[in-house]
């Protein structure tokens, strides 16, 4: 028996082929990425903050730094009043609640705790032997415990901040010569002779930051949680300022 056909309607349903639309059309597609990047958007909104802060402070390519020419500073060899202004300029001033460098945060009304940043550590540290070196006799040394011990905490510190940065700047020693060029004999030890091109970090930033939290009242003042295996003060406080204060 032949297939049913309207009688008004010779196409034959039955035998001819459906058309079928295409599973992806440009309409489609375009509301999938879409919606793919609103959820990213959504997601890794943090971390896109972050990068765009970064941008926007040229930090994309890591810290900012610059190169800094080494020489002998008299100021910070001198053992007296010039020597002791110029290493109190190296730090942010001291407060009533601390000393250079320490954010002090009041957590109940008897307990302070306080942090700082490493490098004002080790500048504390140097001073520390500076002033036991300049203006103590070896026999007060001798004779503190507390004072020996900790001279031997900065000893122990210094030197770990130092291999810690391992600065591989080649110095090059550059002996005097005549005018046939021949080398003459050098006065003192030849390190005033080592005068290089030194890549060091920017800490305009991290000083500025410190100003701020050193100055603010301890009672405003949050104590900065445990957020990754390092914390650095410069982009921990750039991610989430509101982590520092109350």
């Amino acid at each position: 028996m032949a297939p049913y056909q309207h009688l008004d309607d010779p196409y034959d349903y039955e035998s001819s082929p459906t058309p079928r639309k295409p599973i992806f059309t440009a309409c489609r597609a375009f509301s999938v990425v879409f919606a793919v990047a609103v959820f990213a958007v959504i997601i890794f909104q943090a971390q896109i903050w972050t990068l765009l802060q970064k941008i926007h402070f040229g930090q994309c390519g890591g810290a900012i730094t610059h190169n800094v020419l080494f020489h002998d500073r008299k100021d910070l060899g001198d053992a007296g009043a010039v020597g002791d202004q110029a290493w109190k300029a190296l730090m942010p001033p001291p407060t009533a609640d601390s000393r250079e460098g320490v954010i002090t945060v009041q957590i109940n009304e008897t307990y302070t705790l306080p942090y700082e940043a490493s490098y004002t550590h080790a500048l504390h540290c140097l001073d520390a032997m500076r002033n036991m070196f300049f203006h103590e006799p070896a026999s007060v040394l001798q004779a503190n415990i507390k004072k020996r011990e900790h001279m031997g905490h900065c000893l122990s510190y210094v030197a770990q901040h130092v291999l810690c940065s391992a600065d591989d700047t080649i110095e090059r020693v550059k002996p005097p010569r005549d005018s046939a060029g021949n080398y003459l004999p050098e006065e003192g030890d030849g390190q005033s002779a080592r005068q290089e091109l030194h890549t060091c970090r920017d800490r305009s930033k991290t000083e500025q930051i410190l100003h701020e939290l050193t100055h603010a009242e301890p009672r405003s003042l949050k104590y900065p949680e445990v957020r990754r295996e390092v914390d650095r003060l410069d982009e921990y406080y750039e991610e989430c300022p509101g982590c520092f204060y109350n």
